[in-house]
């Protein structure tokens, strides 16, 4: 399985002002690729 972490900052009127994103652990090499797709 994977452990992945997602944070997400947003500001007091919910506007997203950051978010970060990191595979920890996965099953191939290629799955932290992906990480940076979850910022779009």
């Amino acid at each position: 399985m994977h452990e992945m972490l997602l944070r997400v900052t947003i500001e007091k009127s919910f506007v997203i002002q950051g978010i970060f994103t990191a595979t920890e652990l996965s099953p191939f090499e290629m799955c932290p690729a992906i990480a940076p797709n979850y910022k779009s």
